[in-house]
């Protein structure tokens, strides 16, 4: 039922000028019979007469078919000649109202443009412009017709030359508005794909680490962000932890990021099984940027930051590809902030970019925070950007009365979608790690 819904929905979407056009049809033909001085009777021409009459059957043969779905064959060329013969046969026929009702031409015109675009509103102009030239040869027979230079004069008092000119216009601007529209919705549907295929990439929630609590919050731009986070198990109790960024919205940055996604998982196991590789995390970002560079060319790159945790020793090894450090608040008397900065560059900057590894302890009480740019880089109205000051500055209510890492995560998200002078114009992810003691650890997510 709904769909059927949605249906008449689109069909009476597509149809709603040819329903204007019967709306103002039978507007005029109210008018020209209701208004005293243009009462069609004995003393009005006959041709006006007759034209109202098949103004209202084809008025009200639209209606029908409308209602059932349908229209009529040819039914926009023959509306349109319908209201250009009504109308011409109105102002030759009810007098100094003539004057006035020349006007309605332009409004015919626009209908041509609407329906047929630059061609449509030029011969709907000529067809308006030669009705009104021949039709007193039809209605008053025997008459010559008047010479040329008066016929010009006349057309030129009317607005003739208007009719023109408002038919190249109008013909200009409705193509000009298709293409818009019809690039507007290439790139709406270009979104919708790319945002299909980044949820195909982005799990819903993630493992639970043993000593850790662990949280996530993915608050999607209204458009596509192309943030890319995974927290997945290794082989041997490792943890593969990665965020990631492609820079622009369209498909093509989230078919590369679809592509980082699939060789990073490859490269850990390949290094962790390697006994001999000494920094595996710096092994894992540099086979990336190998296998991805030239798919990146000439112009795509993407912020990245790969990590190693080990939930036996409490560690995490880790490099950082240029993207937003994550911070580590350790817990003292008062939390010292470290960034997990490693001065990397960006994935497929450089082909054979180098890569440091560092290593970090994580004790009981610490809380590790990664965020995409859509957080750190929120910029307010002053141009400041939020930044991890405020990242940490944001966590430290929760901290003080012992909160959760989820209250934490959406902390972090509703203080940067507050600050943003523009909200949701890019993907913001936050996960948070925090560190239990031993007598409160969890068992490993299986």
């Amino acid at each position: 039922m709904a769909q059927a819904r949605r249906a008449i929905g689109r069909y009476v979407a597509t149809r709603e000028t040819d329903v204007f056009v019967g709306l103002f049809r039978t507007a005029f033909i109210i008018a020209l019979i209701i208004v005293p001085q243009v009462a069609i009777g004995p003393d009005i021409h006959q041709a006006l007469a007759m034209m109202v009459i098949i103004a209202a059957a084809f008025t009200m043969a639209t209606f029908v078919v409308f209602l059932d779905g349908h229209m009529l064959p040819l039914q926009r060329p023959l509306s349109l000649l319908v209201d250009l013969s009504l109308i011409t046969v109105a102002v030759h026929t009810v007098g100094e109202a003539g004057l006035a009702l020349f006007q309605v031409y332009y409004l015919i015109v626009l209908v041509g443009a609407i329906w047929f675009q630059l061609i449509g509103a030029i011969s709907v102009a000529g067809a308006a412009l030669a009705f009104y030239i021949i039709a007193p040869l039809l209605l008053y027979p025997g008459q010559p017709l008047p010479a040329a230079p008066v016929i010009i004069a006349d057309l030129g008092v009317r607005g003739g030359p208007f009719v023109l000119l408002l038919a190249i216009i109008a013909g200009y601007l409705v193509r000009t508005l298709n293409r818009e529209q019809q690039a507007t919705a290439q790139f709406e549907q270009e979104l919708r794909l790319a945002r299909t295929v980044q949820d195909s990439l982005l799990p819903d929630s993630l493992p639970q680490l043993p000593g850790y609590q662990v949280a996530l919050r993915f608050q999607p731009a209204r458009s596509v962000g192309g943030d890319l986070y995974n927290l997945e198990r290794l082989p041997g109790g490792h943890y593969l932890l990665y965020l990631g960024d492609m820079p622009g919205k369209s498909v093509y940055g989230l078919v590369h990021l679809s592509l980082i996604h699939s060789h990073i998982r490859a490269a850990a196991i390949d290094s962790l099984s390697n006994l001999q590789i000494d920094n595996p995390v710096s092994e894992i970002a540099k086979t990336v940027n190998e296998d991805v560079y030239d798919a990146l060319q000439p112009d795509g790159y993407a912020p990245l930051f790969i990590a190693i945790l080990d939930t036996d020793n409490f560690t995490i090894n880790f490099v950082n590809c240029g993207h937003p450090p994550p911070i580590l608040l350790r817990k003292a008397e008062q939390y010292d902030v470290t960034e997990l900065a490693t001065g990397g560059i960006v994935i497929g900057a450089e082909r054979e970019a180098v890569y440091e590894q560092r290593r970090l302890e994580i004790e009981p009480g610490d809380i590790l925070i990664g965020y995409t740019d859509g957080i750190s880089e929120a910029r307010n109205a002053k141009g400041e950007e939020f930044g991890w000051q405020r990242v940490a500055q944001a966590v430290a209510p929760i901290i003080e009365r012992d909160g959760t890492v989820e209250q934490m995560a959406g902390a972090i998200i509703g203080s940067a979608t507050d600050f943003a002078q523009v909200p949701g114009t890019d993907d913001a992810t936050v996960i948070v790690f925090h560190r239990l003691s031993q007598s409160n650890g969890c068992q490993p997510d299986q």
